[in-house]
């Protein structure tokens, strides 16, 4: 055997293949593609195709969407990371620098724990526990940034825990300096902590805190956080409802009140910009609680109005609000995604815009902050077609269809995926580049469906996080032995 065939015979033993959509295209992008025919040979420049015709194990051209270009590992992986199949248990998941942090309840213990992906691969089955995740700190409100964790007590005191120093304790910040204001109760609400980068972005008691500011903004970049402090004001006698933190641009955005102002990390002290949200203003009426957190990246900032489901983009720098062309009347409470430029939403319009098996996905429309007015929305007849006879004639997922979307840190892929359990019909996991959303193989051939099934996917600079299915068969017919296990993509790795 030449050691050119040898290498790729180690791929695709290894390897994780993205499979390109099927269904028509139409409009162009968020969905639908064309299932390719793995028996034709031609055109030269066809990612599926195979050269030599009579060696089915050489896949070129080099930047073939099947090949993972890292011979060592796959760019996906299923770690073997259990999280059970209880329902309800799975509380959270982020990525963060080459960091996976999650947190279940897959037995009558609560955890928050993490893996390395350098550092993981499939046979991974255990994870570091941070220090007291059991008993001291809520499983659905903490938050990654960086190499860092930031976690909150019952008492909504905050502790900066370090996953590069495993064996030592959580940091509390002094209560005086940051306690939380009431946080929700579902782990992707409006109205928790954001990060990015090194910075998180906190809602704080005014009655709790010493300076009595609300607003404030943590850097854990140094071996000591650092709290940086934001006047109250003076429109504003409550808590924001929200807020958001754009590293790159060391700004903060807080919805508070009938604004939402931009504050200046390095110079706190100056007046923010503020835009008005009232019935005559072009940002629109966005009185009372958001149902879906804004984004804040670039200078824009991308939210959903209460009253009528309509999501918009404000660019903060010209004052103007673009309303996007397809609203979200029916899937208010879906979240959005934005950074590098790129931004996402799951739009529902009408029935066709959503489906439903043991989850819900809902059609997605992706776009770039330059150009909003050329958003892309999925194909609504883009259906998956899958040839696990256990699942025929059940609702069956859609190209560009999902619960949860994120975005890497350039703005050039989007992944979407479902929320909480994962669903054997209909979350399946799936990437875009701009154009057509395409599924990846299952690289351990455990799923029904034989794609990679997933849900609350989230994304870092070179991190994609996720929990995964897993199906064993228990040799009874159309039944299996689920569970669902934490999964990544090393981003670096993907062609």
């Amino acid at each position: 055997m030449t050691r050119s065939l040898m290498m790729w015979v180690m791929i695709l033993g290894m390897g994780v293949f993205l499979v390109a959509g099927s269904g028509c295209a139409s409009g162009g992008g968020g969905g639908g593609g064309v299932r390719p025919d793995v028996s034709d040979e031609t055109p030269d420049d066809n990612v599926n195709d195979n050269v030599p015709d009579d060696n089915a194990n050489d896949n070129i051209p080099d930047d073939n969407a099947n090949d993972n270009t890292t011979a060592d590992q796959p760019a996906l992986i299923k770690t073997s990371v259990s999280a059970g199949s209880i329902s309800g248990a799975l509380h959270r998941i982020q990525a963060g620098d080459d960091l996976v942090v999650f947190a279940t309840s897959e037995t009558s213990t609560d955890t928050i724990a993490f893996i390395i992906p350098s550092e993981s691969d499939r046979d991974t089955s255990t994870a570091t526990e941070i220090p007291g995740g059991t008993e001291l700190y809520g499983t659905r409100n903490w938050i990654v940034a960086g190499k860092k964790v930031a976690l909150v007590r019952s008492n909504n005191v905050v502790a900066i825990y370090d996953t590069t120093q495993p064996t030592t304790n959580p940091v509390d910040i002094p209560a005086g300096e940051i306690t939380l204001a009431g946080l929700p109760t579902e782990a992707y609400a409006a109205g928790h902590m954001t990060s990015d980068g090194n910075y998180i972005a906190t809602i704080n008691d005014m009655n709790e805190v010493d300076d009595g500011n609300t607003l404030k903004v943590i850097d854990v970049s140094g071996a000591d956080a650092v709290v940086t402090s934001f006047p109250t004001p003076e429109e504003e006698f409550d808590e924001p409802v929200q807020v958001a933190v754009d590293a790159d641009a060391m700004q903060v955005a807080a919805y508070w009140g009938n604004y939402i102002y931009v504050f200046d990390i390095a110079n706190p002290t100056a007046a923010p910009l503020a835009f008005e949200f009232n019935l005559d203003s072009p940002l629109g009426d966005f009185h009372g609680q958001s149902p879906a957190q804004m984004q804040f990246d670039g200078g824009y900032v991308l939210y959903r109005a209460s009253s009528d489901g309509t999501t918009a983009l404000l660019n903060t720098t010209a004052g103007t609000v673009t309303n996007l062309s397809a609203d979200a009347e029916f899937s208010m409470t879906t979240p959005m995604a934005m950074n590098g430029g790129s931004f996402g939403y799951f739009p529902s319009s009408e029935g066709v815009d959503n489906i439903f098996s043991g989850s819900t996905a809902t059609r997605s429309a992706i776009g770039a902050v330059a150009t909003p007015a050329s958003l892309t929305l999925a194909y609504q007849l883009g259906t998956i077609e899958v040839t696990n006879e256990c699942l025929a004639g059940r609702e069956q997922g859609k190209y560009g269809y999902g619960a949860k979307m994120a975005i890497t840190q350039d703005g050039e892929r989007w992944f979407i995926s479902g929320q909480g359990g994962v669903d054997e019909d209909i979350d399946f996991l799936q990437m875009s580049t701009g154009g057509d959303f395409t599924l990846f193989d299952d690289p351990d051939d455990d799923t029904k469906s034989g794609y990679v099934m997933a849900s609350d996917v989230s994304a870092s600079a070179n991190t994609l996080a996720f929990w995964a299915l897993r199906q064993a068969d228990d040799n009874d017919g159309c039944f299996t032995a689920d569970e669902w296990v934490v999964g990544f993509i090393v981003l670096d790795r993907l062609p």
